[in-house]
Parts: C-alpha cells; sequence; structure tokens
C-alpha cells in the first residue's frame, strides 16, 4: 500500500504535467495545415448530402470550406439528407505516423444555425470509425467563428461507433493504420443551412525550455518532501527510543 507521502508527490507531479500542458509558454509544432487560402486540399463529403466550395474571403481569415446542406423533406429519424462527414486523406495532411501525443484544432462557423451534434472522426484501414463529441465544447456558433481543440489521445473520451472493441489498444492499432480523417455535422433543422471549417490542423503542443526547468523545481521540491515525510513516518513506527538506566 502507498504511503501518504508517496500518493501527495504522484498529486504533486500531476499537477506540475498540467500546469505544464496548459502553459502560455507552451508552444505548438504544427505538422499539417489547410486553411483553404490557396486550394481545395482534397476534402470530400462521405454522403454526398453536402455542396462544398472554397470560399477565398471571410475565412479566419481569408479562404475558407464552405459547407452547405440544402432544404430537406427527409425525417430527422431516418437521418438521410440530416448528416455529413466532411473529411479528408490523413496522408493529404500529414503523411506521417500519427500518435497519441499529437492534438487536432480547427476553426467552425455557422451562418444561421448551431449544429445540432458535431464531432472530429478518423476512419482506420481496420474499417473502425472512432469520435470525439464536440457538441458541448462551443454554444453559439452563428456569425462568429469558433475554435475547437482535441488530442488524439485515448484518454480524451474518444468512443467508437458501434460494433467494435472500445479498448486502448484498438484505439492505438487504429490512429497507427488511420486513413481520413473529418468533422462530422448533423444539422439542426430541415432548412438550409451553411458552416464554414478553416484552419484544419494537426499539431504538437511542445512546452519551452523554461517550463521545463519549472517542471524538475516541482518534482525536485515534491521529492525532498517526500523524503523528509519518509523519515518522519519511520521514526513515528520506530517509537520512542528506550532510556538508559546505566545498569548492565
Amino acid at each position: 500500500m502507498r504511503t501518504r507521502a508517496a500518493k501527495n508527490l504522484q498529486t504533486v507531479a500531476w499537477a506540475a504535467l498540467v500546469l505544464l500542458t496548459i502553459s502560455p509558454a507552451a508552444r505548438a509544432i504544427v505538422l499539417g495545415l489547410h486553411t483553404w487560402d490557396t486550394g481545395p486540399h482534397g476534402w470530400t463529403s462521405e454522403f454526398n448530402d453536402v455542396t462544398l466550395t472554397r470560399q477565398t474571403s471571410g475565412g479566419n481569415p481569408d479562404g475558407y470550406l464552405n459547407v452547405n446542406f440544402p432544404p430537406t423533406s427527409a425525417p430527422e429519424i431516418l437521418e438521410d439528407e440530416w448528416v455529413d462527414v466532411i473529411r479528408v486523406d490523413a496522408s493529404a495532411l500529414f503523411d506521417g505516423d500519427w500518435r497519441p501525443d499529437m492534438h487536432v484544432t480547427f476553426d467552425l462557423f455557422s451562418s444561421n444555425e448551431t449544429p445540432h451534434d458535431i464531432q472530429l472522426q478518423f476512419h482506420s484501414t481496420n474499417n473502425n470509425v472512432w469520435g470525439y463529441n464536440l457538441t458541448a465544447s462551443v454554444t453559439n456558433y452563428q456569425g462568429v467563428w469558433r475554435s475547437l481543440t482535441t488530442s488524439l489521445g485515448f484518454a480524451d473520451a474518444w468512443g467508437p461507433l458501434p460494433g467494435f472493441n472500445d479498448t486502448e489498444d484498438q484505439f492505438l492499432s487504429d490512429l497507427a493504420a488511420i486513413d481520413w480523417i473529418g468533422v462530422y455535422i448533423f444539422r439542426e433543422t430541415a432548412g438550409n443551412e451553411n458552416y464554414g471549417i478553416d484552419n484544419f490542423r494537426l499539431h504538437l503542443i511542445i512546452p519551452e525550455p523554461a517550463e521545463f526547468a519549472m517542471l524538475a523545481a516541482v518534482l525536485l521540491a515534491a521529492a525532498l518532501a517526500y523524503r523528509r515525510r519518509r523519515r518522519e513516518e519511520q521514526s513515528s513506527r520506530a517509537g520512542p527510543t528506550p532510556i538508559s538506566t546505566g545498569k548492565t
């Protein structure tokens, strides 16, 4: 069983790592970026329920990918014409090994409706699809560009579509075999709806050297406190030192 001192040391270490992650001194190394300033980048509609057009202005900034859901008479319960995945080949964004320490960030805009559901999804050559629900991340997309982000770590609430294992091993296997990544949109109404996607990027978050020094200092202080606490616990378990009477 771990001692209280060991538990405290672990708590401090985790706190230091969290601070390191959210620190403003951390910088992003961009591995892949699509801005739609110069071209369509090969993005397509999975179900052909939307029209995709590259707009040369109005993005965040400049060009962006416009996603139009035309009016439909199909009932929502069937989901036909209500959902689509706007996707791109993973290799077109980053032709390398996809890892769980990477992050995906993109900007989303809605001209008239907030989507009923929005997810970041990826598909693997194992024919599995994983999704990360972003619906609750930001409210009121209408008329405003919003930035959405998530890591590709299994602990960040990625979930599979029904039908296969949702284990971490399966997730990592599928991420290593990724073949496309995209944005799933479930429209809000049967009327005409327009959305915009911009600055879709894959990146790493790397702490600056000063942040490493801060982390080292925090962990050193925690280790010293741990050693001191251990000595106190060992001393208390040993009990008081017997008093010598001078007799043999």
